[in-house]
């Protein structure tokens, strides 16, 4: 029987050549293990990363809300505040009136004061008085009348009616409309 050796050891090519395969199977295996290690390296660092991100999310949730109460904590302060503000301005706008009622008052009794006249009723609405009464003489009535339109605080004095009293009597009834300073309601008090 005749055997033939296909793989000769000692063929100096043939050991070169499974040498080469071997250095070859080598450097294949080692490529595929840095390719292994090169990727779970990156899996872990993706992972470690996702979970970092997910503990800075869960951070940033806590101090949204926190922001959140602290914005709705402040937006309730400015309500207050603005309402506080309004308050104080209709306690100004009232005040500013009362004191304008008071100076409109005494302005009028300044110029009826020496005068045959009286008062029947006074209406203030916003800077508009209204007033009517009784006088002795039709000449009193005038000089209020021009009195009242000296005065400051009065922008114009009008007279409404001057009528005789129905009864024969010697009185005239006489109604009177002044329309006040704008400045007079604008005034700030202290």
């Amino acid at each position: 029987m005749i055997t033939i050796n296909l793989f000769p050891h000692s063929d100096p090519y043939l050991r070169r050549y499974h040498r080469m395969a071997w250095w070859h199977v080598v450097a294949l295996v080692s490529v595929i293990l840095a390719s292994l290690t090169v990727g779970w390296n990156g899996w872990v660092m993706m992972h470690h990363e996702r979970d970092e991100l997910v503990r800075r999310k869960t951070q940033l949730h806590g101090h949204l809300a926190a922001l959140t109460k602290r914005v709705e904590r402040l937006a309730t302060q400015q309500a207050r505040a603005h309402h506080l503000a309004q308050t104080v301005r209709w306690i100004d706008q009232v005040m500013t009136r009362r004191t304008a009622s008071l100076e409109v008052l005494e302005a009028i009794s300044r110029s009826i004061e020496p005068l045959g006249l009286w008062l029947d009723s006074l209406r203030i609405q916003e800077n508009i008085v209204t007033l009517q009464g009784t006088a002795l003489r039709r000449d009193d009535i005038w000089r209020f009348l021009h009195r009242l339109e000296g005065d400051n605080l009065v922008h114009a004095a009008r007279l409404l009616e001057v009528r005789r009293d129905a009864y024969g009597n010697e009185l005239f009834h006489f109604g009177i409309t002044l329309v006040l300073d704008e400045r007079l309601n604008s005034r700030t008090v202290s």
